[in-house]
C-alpha cells in the first residue's frame, strides 16, 4: 500500500490480502456486505457470527483468538444503529458487539457496517465501553461507500465492571 492510494484502493487491498475476516447475519434492518466479502481472497477463512443474543460474546471471541489469533490481517465486521466519522457504533443496546470486540485483539480491524440514514455528523455520546470502529462501510441502496474513521478516533479507557446498558 502506497501513500499515494486512495482509502478504498487501501480497503479493498486489506480485504483481498486478509488472513480472517468475521461477518455477521444481518438482521432485517441491517445492510448485509456480503457482495463486499466476495471480493476477499479465495483463501480467507470467514465466519459468520450468530445472531443468538444469548451466545457469550467473551467466549466467542476467545475462541477466535485460539483459532486465528496468529493472523496477519484480520477484519471484523460490525454491525449498528448509529455512527458518527470518529468510529462511535451504537447498537441495539446490550453490549454484545462492544464486550465481544472488547475481547478480541486490538490488531484486528473493526469495520462497522450501516445505512446510510444510520450515519450521523455529528459526534455519538461515547461512552467507556463503547468499542470504536477503525473503518465505515456505508451501504446506500446497491451502493457503498468507504471510510476511514478521522484521526480523532481515541479508544477509551476499559472499565471491566459489569454492564446493563451498553450498545
Amino acid at each position: 500500500m502506497t501513500e499515494k492510494s486512495s482509502p478504498s484502493e487501501i480497503f479493498l487491498q486489506l480485504l483481498r490480502t486478509a488472513n480472517f475476516v468475521v461477518s455477521y447475519s444481518p438482521m432485517q434492518d441491517e445492510p448485509d456486505p456480503q457482495s463486499l466479502l466476495q471480493l476477499a481472497d479465495p483463501k480467507s477463512q470467514v465466519v459468520t457470527l450468530s445472531q443468538d443474543p444469548s451466545n457469550d460474546p467473551t467466549g466467542t471471541a476467545r475462541e477466535l483468538r485460539e483459532a486465528y489469533g496468529n493472523v496477519d490481517v484480520a477484519l471484523v465486521f460490525i454491525p449498528g444503529r448509529a455512527f458518527d466519522l470518529t468510529g462511535t457504533r451504537h447498537g441495539r443496546g446490550r453490549g454484545w458487539y462492544d464486550r465481544f470486540l472488547r475481547a478480541l485483539p486490538q490488531s484486528w480491524w473493526r469495520i462497522g457496517v450501516a445505512k446510510k440514514k444510520h450515519m450521523h455528523q455529528k459526534r455519538l455520546l461515547r461512552q467507556p465501553w463503547d468499542e470504536p470502529m477503525d473503518w465505515l462501510l456505508i451501504n446506500d441502496g446497491d451502493a457503498w461507500q468507504m471510510r476511514r474513521v478521522s484521526s480523532e478516533k481515541i479508544r477509551m479507557p476499559r472499565d471491566t465492571g459489569p454492564r446493563t446498558d451498553q450498545s
